[in-house]
């Protein structure tokens, strides 16, 4: 049996990271098994409410504590469980091993995840070998359900809505990539003009133009340069030294839903290199559609085993960007975090409403205070004709 690159990636939003790959037996030519395998990590989850005690759920304040109460269900035999969602070779066309052009040999596709219409919820990127020619589809994430492959866990469905990218002919491969950086989602397709060669390649960009009503955040872990008040002169470098992204650096964040349930979120920042990993170079969060302020933002950085190298921010506004500079690294409670609104084309009523809110409060309360002067002068003269004995 033969396996690609193990992704890890939160599918369900509980907070866990879970594990997708696919599978192929034989290894020459996935005959018998060509499936999409995600397992899930069980784990206890966080108490959705303040009043959970931390017997049957984890408390907010220790989600970056250390756990060793999780289990990794079985993938053998290859068949869908309460854990485990199989997604078989008769859900697509074609397989996804042998797509590198150029190479006869059976080389694994690498899948790529993101969060693509931000519902909170990743999809997925799946380049498929089918009639001699390959081509990339859009799988989104679905909830379970009787009709499903699996139903007790979330799955991926081949998405409707996303000819363009398969009309892309002899791509190889494909990454999520917020191109305008407007906080959606684009597509990159690495194509060839024919699978005989290797070389030249073409990129093909996708732009995500669709208005979902959604919020997202985008999370970058720095490397920890020192930007003021520095130990070695300058104390405060000009230019101020940004750095670069850490690769590993983990972020959770912790939110309410409509129901005003506490839910968290983890995320990693380049967790892979290898398999032509074309990460962004930031974490990605769709939110869906709540609204509300994100009440705890953790960093966590591997920096050094059995020593506490995480901090929290609180209360960062959704559609923003966050760049979170772990310096000094061994102080924790000295980090810092720097917050990047994205302006948004409701920027500009907003400010309308606010103002026009403000004159509407002003007029009330001057149309309210003449009345009072006015009946406190009607008082005073009908008082004033009486005569104290």
């Amino acid at each position: 049996m033969d396996y690609s690159d193990f992704l890890l990636f939160v599918t369900d939003r509980d907070g866990t990271t879970d594990f997708v790959f696919p599978v192929c037996l034989p290894a020459n030519n996935c005959s018998d098994v060509n499936s999409i395998e995600v397992v899930y990590n069980v784990q206890q989850e966080m108490c959705a409410s303040i009043t959970g005690n931390g017997d049957d759920c984890t408390d907010s304040e220790n989600i970056c504590g250390t756990k060793f109460d999780y289990s990794i269900p079985s993938v053998i035999p290859a068949e869908s469980t309460a854990d485990v969602v199989v997604i078989p070779k008769s859900a697509f066309t074609g397989t996804f091993f042998g797509v590198s052009p150029g190479i006869n040999s059976i080389v694994p596709s690498t899948l790529r995840l993101g969060d693509y219409n931000a519902d909170g919820f990743p999809d997925m990127l799946v380049v498929l070998k089918y009639n001699g020619t390959t081509h990339t589809q859009l799988w989104t994430s679905v909830a379970c359900s009787a009709d499903s492959v699996s139903p007790t866990r979330r799955t991926f469905a081949r998405s409707s809505d996303a000819s363009a990218i398969e009309n892309v002919p002899n791509s190889f491969a494909a990454t999520f990539f917020d191109l305008a950086d407007d906080g959606t989602l684009d597509m990159i397709v690495l194509s060839h003009p024919t699978l005989a060669t290797a070389t030249p390649f073409q990129i093909t960009t996708i732009e995500n133009s669709v208005a979902y009503g959604t919020f997202f955040l985008k999370a970058t872990g720095l490397s920890g340069l020192c930007m003021a008040w520095c130990d070695t002169e300058p104390k405060f470098p000009d230019p101020k030294p940004i750095g670069v992204n850490q690769p590993g650096a983990v972020f959770k964040y912790i939110w309410s839903d409509n129901n005003q349930d506490k839910r968290v979120t983890i995320g990693t920042q380049l967790s892979q290199s290898g398999y032509l990993a074309l990460q962004a170079p930031y974490v990605y969060f769709g939110i869906g559609d709540v609204s509300h302020y994100i009440q705890y933002i953790y960093l966590g950085v591997p920096i050094e085993n059995g020593k506490q190298h995480y901090q929290y921010f609180p209360d960062i506004m959704p559609n923003s960007q966050v760049a979170c500079n772990p310096a000094p690294a061994n102080s924790p409670y000295f980090w810092t975090v720097e917050v990047f609104m994205r302006p948004s084309g409701m920027t500009f009523w907003t400010i309308i409403g606010c103002v026009v809110a403000c004159i509407a409060l002003a007029l009330s309360a001057i149309f309210f205070g003449y009345r009072e002067r006015k009946r406190d002068q009607i008082e005073a003269e009908e008082k004033g004709h009486l005569l104290t004995l």
